[in-house]
């Protein structure tokens, strides 16, 4: 546990949809790194859809429960994080899962589309411990796009829920 980032007795559960594994790997070890448990991981939209409905794979809701938090790539192969994050809100029922944007692009269109689609935080990569304040739903004057930013950008600022994951084989962080 890092005292500079406490976490809560029920620390929340994150889902991480990236196609990159270094970028997995650095980011998965920020998180723990600060305290945070280990995040379970998608390789791309198709699958962090098929997770967030429960199908095929991740049918069994006991072993693989709702993100509180899902950190989005945007570009990922097949279905892009732009386009998950549409589904989201057209398909309705996860406004608890906070959903942070962890990508490449700096791009202001990208940031807006992001912000409209009610992505709540937007993050350039790569992770970095400052970072994890604003996954986390709290302020942090660190660099990256608080929910204030995101408002500037056309979003909703609103804050929510969050969550974090463990281990990773063959593509899907697994819990210990």
């Amino acid at each position: 546990m890092n005292p500079r980032f406490p976490v809560p007795a029920s620390a929340p559960f994150i889902l991480i949809a990236e196609d990159n594994e270094d970028d997995l790997f650095f980011s998965a070890r920020v998180l723990t790194r600060a305290g945070l448990p280990m995040p379970r991981h998608v390789e791309d939209g198709a699958q962090a859809i098929a997770y967030l409905r429960g199908e095929g794979a991740f049918a069994d809701r006991g072993a693989h429960p709702l993100p509180d938090i899902l950190l989005l790539d945007l570009k990922m192969p097949g279905l892009t994080g732009h386009e998950v994050l549409e589904w989201m809100r057209r398909d309705g029922g996860f406004e608890r899962i906070r959903v942070c944007v962890l990508t490449s692009s700096d791009e202001p269109r990208d940031r807006q589309r992001a912000a409209r689609a009610g992505a709540l935080g937007y993050l350039v990569k790569p992770l970095m411990s400052g970072h994890v304040a604003e996954i986390l739903g709290e302020e942090s004057d660190e660099p990256g796009m608080s929910a204030r930013g995101l408002t500037e950008a056309g979003g909703t600022g609103q804050r929510g829920a969050v969550g974090v994951m463990e281990g990773w084989q063959s593509g899907l962080m697994l819990q210990p």
